[in-house]
């Protein structure tokens, strides 16, 4: 699969790694250039401009947009949109049914909104919803699917662990 990244900052340069790393390409542009070297350093297809970025993604071409919301965003889709053919594909978290992070600290947090912009209808969705399950089933040992995964370290954390899981039971 190839997919272009428009925006390589923390999140979409990640992005761009990960999927490389899975034996995906990638396509990316960002008006930092140091950002697309690196990134082409490692096996990316650079781009110097959004012109240069539609030309060398394959059709039909997808693309994700990384960048913050507001004007910048907003310009990039309408230039995108602009040398768009029929079955192109261009992603954007602000366009997301639901969203969540996940993480030690996290675990499963649901994104409620995005610089005010809500995300969906700023409630966990029904899959944010069945991860947390199977998070809160695992982690507390109640799935035995996962019991060699775990290693508590006192009686007080199965405890906690029962309370989060009666929480989005």
């Amino acid at each position: 699969m190839q997919l272009g990244m428009i925006g390589l900052g923390r999140m979409g340069g990640n992005i761009v790694r990960r999927l490389m790393k899975r034996g995906h390409s990638a396509v990316v542009y960002d008006k930092d250039q140091k950002a697309v070297a690196a990134l082409a350093a490692e096996g990316a297809l650079g781009a110097g401009t959004l012109e240069d970025f539609v030309t060398k993604l394959d059709k039909p071409r997808t693309a994700w947009v990384m960048l913050p919301a507001g004007k910048i965003t907003e310009a990039t889709f309408q230039e995108l949109l602009s040398r768009a053919d029929e079955g192109d594909r261009l992603e954007d978290l602000l366009g997301a049914d639901e969203a969540f992070f996940t993480g030690t600290a996290a675990e499963v947090t649901p994104i409620r909104e995005v610089d005010g912009t809500p995300i969906g209808k700023r409630t966990p969705g029904l899959v944010t919803e069945e991860i947390q399950r199977v998070f809160f089933a695992a982690t507390s040992g109640r799935d035995q699917r996962y019991k060699d995964w775990l290693h508590f370290i006192d009686s007080k954390t199965e405890d906690v662990s029962d309370e989060l899981l009666q929480t989005v039971s």
